[in-house]
């Protein structure tokens, strides 16, 4: 049996479903060109700003087996290097995304218009959009303010960038985590509204985790009191949910890309079946290095030669859940009911029609 990996965000293909998380092994050039020639199906920058950023003062990053916790602050470049390394790289190996940050909307809108006047000349097949970073000290997460995320949705859909083809460029946002009922249908009825949306990543690092070090009774990073994004497989059941939440209120209208504690092929299966479309890599990365990215490929297939699946497509979205399965046996149930009394109206037509004459 032949064994098929690839998959799509939006319309844009991946010849496997693997890609890292924006934030690791994508800061400098020499990173960037690591991501391009390991086995990842595509690689995103690190979150852009317009002029470089140096991020949050050090230690600002710890993991261990178990856990990361990182308090960044968005350290890069800036767009106009990032630009250029897109220009010298056009040769496309694999699809190429950039990571945008929304801190500040004007620069945010200029790099929108940047992009679309320049991705025809780039590797740029994808953009997404940083709405969730719990890392900048003095601000909150735009993925929490309704009215925020709403405006910035409005200037993204009046931008030159929304009026690219699909099949050029995905566009999407890197989404907080959720916890609330509300707080998911809140959202999803938001993304309902903006069609040239193609796809969400769930979930960014859950903020103002505090992890200590016993020995020296300190904070292990220094920024914010010592609070941080927490990442790793302790937020794994975390990305699960939203996954499986965000795809059964939007269905088909966007992919998703689950992100959270995929350290194995048995990790990214189970964002599958929770309805992702592809996975991102993160604390697993800074661990292994891009190789990583080899293992995890060979250790999916092995899954799915162990289970008779040939595609992704025939386990993605196939989780069972007892709820999911009493409202779909509700909804046949209330047809059958509806189909029975419209039997019985037509059969009755004629004592009716003659009882109200």
């Amino acid at each position: 049996m032949t064994l098929d990996i690839s998959t799509t965000i939006g319309n844009i293909k991946l010849y496997s479903p693997f890609l890292n998380a924006s934030g690791c092994w994508c800061y400098s050039y020499k990173e960037l060109e690591d991501m391009r020639h390991c086995q990842s199906g595509a690689y995103v920058s690190k979150t852009i700003t317009m002029l470089p950023r140096d991020g949050n003062p050090e230690p600002r990053l710890f993991y261990d087996v178990n856990l990361s916790v990182n308090s960044m602050g968005l350290p890069n470049m800036g767009y106009a290097a990032y630009t250029h390394y897109s220009l010298t790289t056009k040769e496309r190996q694999k699809p190429f995304f950039l990571s945008i940050s929304t801190m500040d909307l004007k620069d945010t809108h200029q790099m929108m218009n940047m992009i679309a006047m320049t991705h025809l000349d780039t590797n740029v097949k994808g953009v997404e959009f940083n709405v969730s970073c719990p890392n900048i000290i003095g601000k909150g997460q735009m993925g929490y303010d309704i009215e925020q995320l709403k405006n910035f949705l409005d200037l993204l859909s009046e931008s030159k960038l929304s009026e690219i083809s699909r099949n050029d460029i995905a566009i999407g946002l890197k989404m907080s985590p959720y916890f609330d009922k509300y707080q998911f249908q809140t959202v999803a009825d938001i993304i309902k509204d903006y069609p040239r949306l193609d796809f969400l990543t769930c979930i960014n690092g859950i903020g103002n985790g505090l992890v200590i070090d016993n020995v020296k009774e300190e904070s292990v990073i220094a920024p914010n009191n010592g609070r941080g994004g927490l990442g790793g497989s302790i937020v794994k059941p975390t990305g699960l949910a939203n996954v499986k939440t965000f795809k059964r209120l939007l269905g088909d209208k966007v992919d998703i890309i689950g992100c959270g504690g995929v350290s194995d092929g048995m990790d990214a299966f189970e964002y599958f079946l929770a309805g992702a479309s592809a996975v991102s890599v993160g604390t697993q990365l800074l661990r292994e290095t891009p190789l990583a990215f080899g293992r995890l490929n060979q250790e999916l297939i092995t899954i799915m030669e162990d289970k008779k699946y040939a595609s992704i497509v025939e386990f993605s979205n196939k989780l069972n859940i007892d709820e999911d399965i009493k409202i779909e046996t509700q909804k046949r149930k209330e047809a059958e009911q509806n189909k029975e009394l419209e039997q019985i109206k037509k059969r009755n037509a004629y004592d009716l029609s003659y009882a109200m004459c």
